[in-house]
């Protein structure tokens, strides 16, 4: 199930690089999604006891080699959402060694994957890659319409924070206080406790955030549709 979960992150990554290159078009691809319903209200998540064939729906679009910017925005989703639907349904329920397990040899691929990327330096297995080191910082807010991060969201969130890189949320929405920021990186101590990098817009200097302050302004935040920076 690691190799799965890792195969989806690359897969859906990859995607989402090649995306990123016509951030327009991106946008119209992935807002496409939430107009259909794909990527919206939820519509996605499965029922418990159809978990499996969700998953097994999501895993034959990954499967699949996209021509076009939707089918692109389609298999990134399908990855994603293959992800969560993993964690939520089998992962979650499993003891906590076996998540523990599970964690650290889905990390394990992830930077193996990585580290056989053109171009790609090997990275450090207690820090994610991110945006930083590569200059300055900027973010800019989609052209989409974001969505409530649900109880579930979170919990794969903060059970799997590589779902968070390049993620966009917008905090205390419909507010005077709203305000967008991206995460662009997160490390991992010895001792488990995350670290997150994140970064507003209109800003240039990112901020170190804990996982504990991390997870209070994710359940004040609407989250953009698995769109990169």
């Amino acid at each position: 199930m690691a190799s799965d979960m890792a195969n989806w992150t690359m897969l859906g990554q990859a995607q989402l690089d090649t995306l990123g290159e016509t951030p327009e078009v991106r946008d119209v691809a992935f807002q496409s999604l939430v107009d259909t319903g794909i990527a919206s209200n939820n519509k996605w998540r499965p029922k418990k006891e159809d978990a499996g064939n969700y998953i097994s729906q999501c895993a034959d679009i990954c499967a699949k080699t996209p021509t076009t910017a939707d089918e692109s925005a389609l298999v990134a989703h399908a990855a994603l959402s293959a992800g969560w639907a993993l964690l939520d349904y089998q992962i979650a329920h499993e003891s906590e060694r076996v998540q523990i397990a599970f964690i650290e040899r889905y990390s394990e691929l992830v930077q193996q994957a990585m580290s056989l990327l053109p171009d790609t330096p090997a990275v450090d297995m207690d820090t994610n890659w991110g945006s930083a080191g590569t200059g300055e910082l900027q973010t800019a807010r989609p052209h989409t319409t974001p969505k409530v991060v649900d109880t579930g969201e979170l919990k794969s969130f903060m059970g799997q924070p590589d779902l968070l890189h390049g993620k966009k949320f917008l905090l205390s929405p419909n507010t005077e206080d709203e305000i967008m920021f991206e995460v662009v990186s997160y490390t991992r101590a010895r001792d488990k406790t995350l670290r997150f990098e994140i970064l507003f817009e209109d800003c240039d200097d990112s901020l170190m955030i804990e996982q504990k302050e991390m997870k209070s302004m994710l359940e004040d935040c609407h989250t953009y549709p698995s769109i990169p920076s």
